[in-house]
């Protein structure tokens, strides 16, 4: 990302959290591989390596019944 500075723009990744009427969390965030073909990213490997590894994590503390 080093050659893409003006990524930094977005980074870091900012996340929307609110919790719904049935007691349902919401979370929203900018998908990283959208962020890295607006700017134009050559490195897609860091990009796609960071959304795959945020995507468990928001899906794990988000499931507030265990499924």
């Amino acid at each position: 990302m080093q050659g893409t500075q003006a990524v930094a723009l977005d980074l870091p990744l900012r996340l929307s959290i609110r919790q719904d009427e049935p007691e349902r969390v919401r979370v929203g965030y900018r998908d990283l591989n959208a962020v890295g073909a607006e700017y134009g990213l050559k490195e897609k490997s860091a990009a796609r390596a960071t959304a795959t590894g945020l995507d468990a994590p928001v899906a794990r503390v988000v499931d507030v019944y265990g499924d």
